[in-house]
């Protein structure tokens, strides 16, 4: 009867374990979704209000509007330009590569 009792908890703790680690070993390649402001870099944005490396602007991107400054020279309303990265709540963008 006893070796019975140690027989399963043993059994059981084995399947328990096994199972936790062929769980972990299959979630551990699931990709990442970029959501929000991760997926912004890349894009390409279309400037609404002036903007250089030091005055804030205004762009458009999928839709949302964004603060953005230049990483360098200057943007007018209308220019398409790319978005370099993310800082804070502003959009650092590029001229659009030709």
């Amino acid at each position: 009867m006893f070796d019975t009792i140690v027989t399963s908890i043993l059994v059981g703790l084995v399947v328990l374990f096994s199972m936790r680690y062929l769980l972990m070993r299959i979630t551990a390649f699931k990709s990442v979704v970029k959501t929000n402001a991760h997926m912004l870099p890349g894009k390409f944005a279309l400037v609404t209000v002036m903007c250089t490396d030091t005055h804030v602007g205004q762009v458009l991107v999928n839709g949302q509007e964004w603060t953005a400054l230049a990483t360098q020279g200057q943007f007018v309303a209308g220019q398409h330009a790319r978005v370099v990265r993310v800082q804070g709540v502003r959009l650092i963008i590029e001229e659009q590569p030709v």
